[in-house]
């Protein structure tokens, strides 16, 4: 994917709730001007997170001119949680910032001790998400992510996951591990507006009540 140029941001925000550790920060070229990393329910680290990042950052909320939102996969409540606030940022600005999505795994790539092997992370009951060495992203069902796991690395985004008995290494999604906006860059993408990422979104029937 084409790297994104980030040089220009005077107030970045980045936000990532997909793991088990809520992500809230400002990062810098080439580290973070703050960041902040918590374990607490992300209906609340989220926005205090935001709170504690501008008053580190000496910057105002108008300030920001580019959300970095992480848009998973992960866990559901917490994706949900910073895409409201970044919803609710967006409509707080007078000026539209630029607006850069991630996927948590390739971010779990910079973050692997191999960055060559595939990484599984949890889907849903009996799926897996396969991120390939390729960078491409599947659905993957439990009979082949079970051959995939020997060789596999495994991203915990919830707290209750499925685990194989014979799997690869556990990545540690910290992102005070990597150096700003240096490393982020290549995974970044401009978008319309911050979405969350599901390869197989839910679909729903039309119920017709019949006579």
């Amino acid at each position: 994917m084409p790297e994104v140029e980030c040089s220009k941001f005077e107030l970045p925000l980045l936000l990532d709730a997909s793991s088990t550790h809520v992500h809230v920060g400002v990062p810098s070229a080439n580290g973070w001007r703050c960041l902040h990393r918590s374990e607490t329910p992300a209906l609340i680290s989220v926005f205090e997170g935001f709170r504690r990042c501008l008053e580190e950052a000496l910057g105002h909320a108008s300030s920001t001119d580019a959300i970095l939102f992480c848009e998973g996969p992960g866990s559901t409540l917490g994706l949900r949680a910073a895409l409201t606030l970044a919803k609710t940022l967006l409509t707080q600005l007078d000026s539209p910032p630029s607006i850069l999505s991630y996927n948590a795994l390739h971010a779990a790539t910079l973050l692997a001790t191999d960055p060559t092997a595939p990484i599984l992370a949890d889907y849903r009951q009996g799926q897996w998400y396969l991120r390939e060495p390729s960078g491409k992203i599947r659905v993957v069902e439990e009979n082949e992510a079970l051959a995939f796991a020997p060789r596999s690395q495994t991203l915990r985004q919830r707290k209750n996951w499925q685990q194989f008995t014979e799997t690869g290494p556990e990545i540690d999604y910290d992102l005070s591990r990597l150096p700003g906006l240096a490393a982020l860059g290549p995974i970044l993408r401009s978008v319309d507006a911050p979405a969350l990422f599901d390869l197989r979104p839910a679909t729903f029937r039309k119920w017709n009540h019949e006579s």
